[in-house]
């Protein structure tokens, strides 16, 4: 009788804890389900994320920019002119040479 007993109260809480566990599951919600789980729904956000700092670039791509520029150069030997003119000098060229650029540009 003890037996009986307590395989009767094994079965009925094995019995109440699978059918608290069934739910009934729409058609939708395994869709949405599956989207959200979906490895490609990542890549959704991904190109969200992508276009709106793509419209960021270009809108920074508009505003005018500034562009400095330098260069200096050493010439071990330079050129000169071995003719004498009375009353004139040839002028001398330096070895150093230096330039230095500011380039401003507006996209229009």
């Amino acid at each position: 009788m003890r037996k009986r007993k307590y395989l009767f109260l094994m079965c009925l809480g094995f019995w109440l804890s699978t059918s608290a566990q069934q739910q009934a599951v729409t058609l939708d919600q395994c869709f949405a389900a599956a989207l959200k789980n979906h490895p490609l729904s990542e890549q959704n956000a991904l190109y969200d994320k992508s276009g709106v700092l793509q419209q960021q670039n270009s809108a920074i791509g508009k505003l005018p920019q500034l562009n400095l520029n330098g260069q200096a150069t050493y010439q071990s030997a330079v050129t000169e002119i071995p003719i004498k003119v009375p009353g004139f000098t040839a002028p001398v060229i330096p070895k150093a040479q230096y330039k230095l650029t500011i380039d401003a540009n507006q996209l229009i």
